[in-house]
C-alpha cells in the first residue's frame, strides 16, 4: 500500500497521534511524508504499530524508513532481528549486525554499544576484546544510558577505574534525566 492510501486508510489515528504527540501541523507532517522523509515515515510506522492496521503494513514502513536512513527505525529493526524473545521477525543476527554497523558508522550510541558487545561477546573470527570496549566506551560517552552497562562490564573485568567514571557518568545521566517536581507544581 502506498503511503497515501495508507494515510487515507488511518487518517483519524495519525491525527490522533500527531495531536497527542504536540506535533500541530498534519500538513507539514504530510508533506514531509510525501518527500519521502525518512523520520516521518519512521513515524507513521509507530503510529500504525499502535492502531489496528496489519503488522505487515507497519513492518513495510519501518523497513523503507529504515533504508532511508532514519536511526529510530534502523534501531527498531535490528532489535527485532536481534532479540529471540522478539516475534516480529525471524531472529537474524548478521542483518542486526549490519544494522547496528551502520548506525555505529553514524555516531549512534545504540549502534556503539550493540558492535561493541559484537567485538566482546563473539566467540569467532571477530572476537576484538579492545576494539569491543572502544565501542561501548563511545556508547556511554554518547549517551548516558548505557554508562551503567559499561560500568558493570569494567567492574566485572576488575579495572574500578573505568568502572568508577562510567558509573558517575551514569549517575549524571540519570540526574539530569529526572524531573523535578518543583518544576512541574511551577507550572501549574
Amino acid at each position: 500500500m502506498d503511503i497515501k492510501t495508507i494515510v487515507k486508510k488511518y487518517k483519524k489515528h495519525i491525527e490522533k497521534e500527531l495531536y497527542l504527540t504536540g506535533c500541530d501541523s498534519t500538513p507539514d507532517y504530510l508533506l514531509k511524508l510525501s518527500a519521502n522523509d525518512a523520520d516521518a515515515i519512521y513515524d507513521l510506522s509507530v503510529i500504525l504499530q499502535v492502531t489496528n492496521c496489519s503488522e505487515k503494513e507497519w513492518l513495510h514502513y519501518l523497513k523503507v524508513a529504515a533504508e532511508l536512513g532514519s536511526e529510530g527505525a534502523m534501531e527498531q529493526l535490528a532489535d527485532f532481528y536481534n532479540y529471540d524473545e522478539c516475534d516480529v521477525l525471524p531472529t537474524d543476527k548478521a542483518k542486526a549486525l549490519e544494522l547496528y554497523s551502520k548506525l555505529a558508522d553514524m555516531g549512534n550510541a545504540d549502534g556503539l554499544y550493540h558492535m561493541g558487545l559484537y567485538y566482546i561477546d563473539n566467540e569467532g573470527k571477530e572476537n576484538k576484546q579492545e576494539l569491543g570496549e572502544e565501542y561501548i566506551q563511545k556508547a556511554a560517552e554518547t549517551n548516558g544510558y548505557f554508562a551503567e552497562n559499561v560500568a558493570a562490564y569494567f567492574e566485572w573485568k576488575g579495572d574500578m577505574e573505568k568502572a568508577n567514571h562510567y558509573y558517575e557518568l551514569a549517575n549524571e545521566y540519570m540526574e539530569s534525566s529526572c524531573i523535578n517536581i518543583d518544576d512541574i507544581v511551577s507550572i501549574g
